[in-house]
């Protein structure tokens, strides 16, 4: 039995990370919709999800990425909830595991559904920890971002208007 929990568990700790990368993508490209911004592309490891003229196409990309590349209505709008999209997907998705962990400790005998939902939560945190925490070492992480667009308008044009050329660049 220890034998397949240790397999389920290293299958749980894969699974979290693939699903915590699409959600944060994907929290990103909703909170951009949301505000009114149009979907350049969404890549998750080679495979994108790319606008062309009125239709969405699957196109794979030589280069392994994370990215959710969204073009603002125009210079002047607001980058904050796009940034901050991802990070809050994962904050969302990962607390959603806290009832089921706290119910599957009462009851004892659900070894796998705690499991998969420790993980899932775990991973969640990991990734708000990740984003939430402000760094620049290497890249800027989302809440670095923020905090500079958030301070600065010429930070905050450059940003928007990096995004508009990635998309006539694509």
């Amino acid at each position: 039995m220890s034998g397949n929990i240790l397999i389920h568990l290293i299958f749980s700790i894969i699974l979290s990370f693939v699903v915590h990368l699409l959600l944060h993508e994907t929290g990103h490209m909703l909170a951009g919709l949301l505000t009114g911004w149009k979907l350049v592309y969404i890549q998750l490891f080679n495979l994108a999800i790319v606008k062309v003229k009125s239709s969405y196409q699957i196109k794979i990309f030589k280069t392994r990425n994370y990215q959710c590349i969204m073009v603002p209505k125009n210079i002047d709008t607001n980058p904050f909830i796009y940034t901050l999209g991802g990070f809050i997907a994962n904050f969302l998705s990962a607390i959603t595991c806290l009832p089921i962990i706290i119910s599957t400790i009462m009851s004892c005998n659900i070894i796998l559904t705690f499991l998969y939902s420790w993980s899932f939560l775990v991973m969640g945190l990991g990734f708000c920890f990740m984003n939430g925490i402000p760094r620049i070492d290497r890249i800027c992480n989302d809440m670095a971002c923020y905090r500079l667009i958030k301070h600065d308008s010429l930070t905050r044009h450059c940003h928007n208007t990096q995004l508009i050329a990635a998309k006539l660049l694509n």
